[in-house]
């Protein structure tokens, strides 16, 4: 796969694994004891941070406004 590709898919994933943290961070407000869903929204969080990771391994600028090359933060 070339960079662009790779680039390209790693923002799809994370872009997924963000709608996914909002989708059980709304069905969490329901029930906010499910173990099950507190585990998805987490799992979704490490995922999201990955693939941010993996783009900054690739030298991808994702500094936006602040300046600094870090991952942004998914949160409630």
């Amino acid at each position: 796969m070339d960079r662009a590709a790779q680039i390209k898919t790693l923002l799809e994933e994370a872009d997924n694994a963000k709608a996914w943290f909002a989708k059980y961070t709304d069905e969490l407000k329901g029930d906010p004891a499910n173990e099950m869903l507190l585990r998805l929204k987490e799992l979704c969080r490490v995922e999201f941070e990955k693939r941010w990771d993996q783009l900054i391994d690739l030298d991808v600028d994702v500094s936006g406004s602040a300046g600094v090359n870090r991952r942004p933060r998914i949160e409630d």
